[in-house]
This record gives C-alpha cells, structure tokens and sequence, in this order.
C-alpha cells in the first residue's frame, strides 16, 4: 500500500501470517456501514436469512485477516497516494455477498467506490445517546478489562494483529479518544457517507424500524 516505517515492517516480520489471497467468486451485493452497536450482528442474520451467501461481519474476522485489515488502516490513515481499491478487499472477502459492522465500517468510503453496484445500507441508531453507551459498556468496557489479551499479544500473533485492528477501531478512528470524541466522529461517519453517496439511492435503517 505504501512504504512502511521500519517498526511496522519489523513488527510483520515478527509476527508473521501467510496473507489471504482470496479470489472473488461472487459478486458483492450489499453494504452495511453503519458502526457497531447499530445493529450490525441483526443485519447479518437477516441478510442471511434473505439468502445471500456469505455476510462477513467482526465475528468472522481472522487474524491473518487482522494483520491485513491493520495495514490497509494504516495507509489510509497515513494518506498513502495508492487507493484502497476492489482488489485488496476481495483478497479478504472475495467469498462474501456482503458485509457489515468492522472493520468494513472504517472503509465505508473505499467499500462504496470499490462496489459501485452494491446495494447500500446506512445503519445507525435513533438515540445516538443510547449508542454512545452502548459502545462504551461493551467495545471500550473489553478493550480495557482484557487484559490477558494485552500479555498474550506480545507471544501470539493471533492475539498480536486480533489487539491491533481492535485499537485501530475503538481508539484511533475515533481520533484517539472515543470518550473525547465519538459522538462527533459517529455523527461526521454518517454525514461523510451521506456525501458519498450523492444521488446513488441507499436504504436508510434503524432497528427500531424492524423488517
């Protein structure tokens, strides 16, 4: 994606992973972008109840997954020049029909441009008060209870790249402080896809809303 620093290149090596290398076969057909806590476990059960084949949702994310869901972060966070494009999401989820909660949420962007003949769902919360209590007393809550997790990472690449794209989301997309800042970045994710979108229809849902 971009030249690494010294560090995250030592830190590949140290805790290595044969990289996915999944070929599409299947079209993408729905993206469900809202953040977690909005819905997102509902959306895959529904998704597959409606017969799509594959919803890749956090609980099916895998570490080698992990390490290659870090490093594209990374880049985009860095502002690499090279665009998070179609052929390095479907290296991870090229067996997929769809997609929901993160760490596809960060990308909302780059899923959209990557798809362009996906279906769209903007998932969110009525209460966004709700959801910020919500996100702290189970995503913030375990980051900071699991402490074991912190000790094995540094002898399980498992736990390693697992501890690392967890970081990414609950911290850094949050710009460094969910407490400081996630009402703020949970409200500017929205208006950011919204702008995206332009005139391309999408189906906006809530739970609330039921089937």
């Amino acid at each position: 994606m971009s030249v690494f620093h010294p560090v995250e290149l030592l830190l590949q090596w140290i805790y290595r992973f044969e990289e996915p290398n999944v070929v599409r076969d299947r079209p993408m057909q729905v993206l469900a972008l809202g953040l977690s806590r909005c819905g997102t476990e509902s959306l895959k059960s529904a998704l597959e109840d409606l017969g799509y084949r594959g919803v890749y949702h956090g609980f099916e994310v895998q570490p080698d997954q992990c390490m290659v869901w870090t490093r594209l972060w990374d880049a985009k966070a860095a502002g690499s020049e090279r665009k998070i494009c179609m052929e390095d999401f479907d290296k991870l989820i090229g067996n997929y029909e769809a997609i929901t909660d993160a760490p596809g949420s960060i990308f909302g962007r780059e899923l959209i441009e990557a798809y362009p003949d996906a279906k769209v769902i903007l998932n969110r919360r009525k209460d966004v008060e709700a959801w910020d209590r919500s996100f702290r007393s189970t995503l913030i809550k375990g980051l900071r209870d699991k402490w074991y997790l912190k000790a094995l990472s540094i002898f399980s690449p498992d736990y390693f790249w697992l501890r690392q794209i967890t970081l990414r989301y609950v911290i850094d997309f949050f710009n460094g402080s969910f407490e400081k800042h996630g009402l703020e970045v949970y409200r500017a994710h929205y208006r950011q896809l919204e702008d995206v979108m332009g005139e391309r229809e999408y189906l906006e849902w809530t739970v609330e809303d039921g089937w």
